[in-house]
């Protein structure tokens, strides 16, 4: 009994101790809120930190002179408009700014009591040659107007007897043709034209439009009325900071509006300046087939075929410069008041029919 007196006694003095020990210890106290909420601002300065210090490091706003690239060149595609203005003494700025002066007095409106020409009635017989500027649209128009002409080189500047549906307000050719089908050709998105007509669809392969856009505007008569020295605008600046701006990319969204909506008409044509290149007289026959009730015959064909070749249109220039709208226009006279045609490529610069 003693043993059992004497382990009770102690089993009571231990649990006394633990209870003492526990109740010695502090208690966690609760956060106030003004601590959660250090804790918090603590937590966004740090992640503005981050944020910071990522784009020190990729800095998009920031592109040398000097610098090339895919990087470079994505860099400037994705800048704020003000932003690229400032590159290379504000060279895109006085492409854009002269393009949108010229095209908006070329570009009247066929409606409304700003258009000098009313909007013509179109035909179901009419045809109408589409692409992207720089794919081949002048050289195209050359070609189908002498398979209808049998290569009648009897007119003065193409846009005479090829009507340019956008400035039909300015300056209304289809007087001049007497010739059937009539033709017109246009850059202009599927919705933007007539739906009651026939369409030849010209695509290029898009690094081939890009070179050409390039020598018709930064290696011309048009970058020397826009301000620009010989150089200033150079490829990559171009590339990015016009033509593959993510907010235009023109191009291709051109192909997939066009393919989107007639790839399977019979009323289209789909032809590449690939194909013409590289098989003239095959191309030719094709587009023969599809203007003319009867097909053209082979003197025809040959006829047209020697015209179209690069040699034969440089000889006639003048034919193709599009003078017959840009002569009317104040903004391509020169100081000295002279006529700024187009294209007029520099020396030193490839030429390219457009």
């Amino acid at each position: 009994k003693g043993d059992q007196l004497a382990s009770h006694v102690l089993s009571e003095i231990m649990e006394r101790i633990q209870r003492e020990k526990r109740n010695t210890l502090p208690r966690p106290e609760p956060q106030s809120d003004e601590v959660t909420l250090l804790w918090r601002l603590g937590a966004v300065c740090g992640c503005c930190l981050l944020v910071l210090l990522a784009l020190v490091m990729v800095n998009p706003w920031e592109v040398k002179r000097s610098s090339g690239g895919p990087r470079e060149l994505e860099k400037v595609a994705h800048m704020s408009d003000s932003s690229i203005q400032r590159l290379n003494d504000g060279a895109v700025m006085k492409i854009d700014n002269f393009t949108s002066v010229a095209f908006s007095k070329l570009f009247l409106p066929m409606k409304g009591p700003k258009a000098m020409h009313p909007l013509p009635l179109t035909r179901p017989s009419d045809v109408f040659l589409v692409g992207v500027p720089g794919s081949g649209t002048t050289w195209l128009s050359h070609i189908m107007h002498g398979l209808r002409s049998d290569g009648s080189m009897s007119f003065e500047d193409i846009l005479q007897v090829v009507a340019w549906w956008e400035t039909l307000g300015f300056a209304n050719s289809l007087a001049a043709q007497s010739l059937s089908p009539r033709l017109f050709f246009s850059h202009r998105f599927f919705g933007a034209l007539p739906s009651n007509v026939r369409y030849v669809v010209l695509m290029r392969e898009p690094l081939q439009v890009l070179q050409s856009q390039y020598a018709y505007f930064c290696n011309s008569s048009w970058a020397e009325l826009a301000g620009l020295k010989p150089g200033e605008m150079n490829l990559n600046l171009f590339t990015s900071g016009i033509f593959a701006r993510v907010n235009r990319n023109e191009v291709w969204r051109y192909i997939v509006d066009w393919y989107q909506c007639c790839w399977t008409k019979p009323e289209a044509l789909w032809i590449t300046y690939e194909d013409f290149a590289a098989d003239p007289a095959t191309q030719i026959r094709k587009l023969g087939r599809f203007l003319l009730a009867n097909e053209p015959g082979q003197e025809t064909i040959r006829r047209v075929v020697q015209q179209s070749s690069r040699d034969f249109m440089l000889e006639h220039e003048a034919k193709f410069d599009k003078h017959f709208l840009l002569d009317q226009i104040d903004l391509f006279k020169r100081k000295d008041g002279s006529r700024a045609r187009l294209p007029r490529i520099r020396a030193d610069a490839s030429m390219e029919i457009h």
